[in-house]
């Protein structure tokens, strides 16, 4: 199945379905444009037009949950298309998958994965300012906020653990793991880059 990612909220002749509602019902013979926060009405729609086979399509505003959220649909194909005036929309960049090329300290050489500035913008904001977007600082934020320079894997992982003791979503039992997951995630959103085998911020 296609998941799109679009640029606008709203597009002509689609019924847009935000986390702000109470709830939604869904309607076989309508369209729907899913305005994704955090999660709570959003992923129900996404999961009865899933199960219908029907068109789905996600504005996301806070990426960094979103790709959480959407972890078990990883077999699902992801297109990020930009929607003009008139609502009609045009692919961009079909989504990459990276879980084969992530694993182990010398990670995806050579792999880009470009969002337009918009979409870009709202991973950057909800990885330093979670707050705005209804979600708790995660090792996500953690890992992006050491990324003010460029880090080779061991360097940026024994800065993160260092902290580890002062941020209450930290469980050091797990840390390893959950390191590696949050560093691809942030990788496959683009929003972290490899330099020459660096970690840096894709604007670095």
């Amino acid at each position: 199945m296609i998941i799109k990612i679009v640029t606008k909220t709203s597009i002509t002749g689609v019924e847009t379905i935000s986390d702000d509602q109470d709830g939604c019902d869904i309607e076989y013979e309508k369209e729907y444009l899913l305005w994704f926060t955090n999660g709570e009405v959003t992923m129900c729609a996404f999961k009865k037009l899933f199960e219908m086979e029907k068109q789905i399509m996600f504005y996301v505003d806070n990426f960094e949950f979103f790709l959480y959220k959407m972890r078990l649909f990883k077999d699902c194909t992801f297109e990020f298309v930009e929607c003009d005036s008139e609502g009609d929309d045009r692919r961009i960049e079909r989504y990459i998958d990276m879980e084969n090329k992530l694993g182990g300290c010398d990670v995806a050489r050579g792999v880009e994965v470009s969002f337009k500035p918009d979409v870009f913008r709202s991973i950057r904001t909800s990885l330093t300012r979670p707050d705005v977007y209804m979600c708790e600082e995660s090792m996500s934020t953690a890992i992006y906020a050491k990324l003010s320079k460029r880090y080779k894997y061991e360097d940026l992982k024994r800065m993160v653990k260092d902290d580890y003791a002062n941020a209450r979503f930290m469980n050091i039992l797990d840390f390893d793991d959950d390191f590696d997951r949050h560093l691809k995630s942030l990788v496959f959103a683009g929003v972290v880059k490899i330099y020459g085998g660096m970690f840096g911020r894709w604007s670095q």
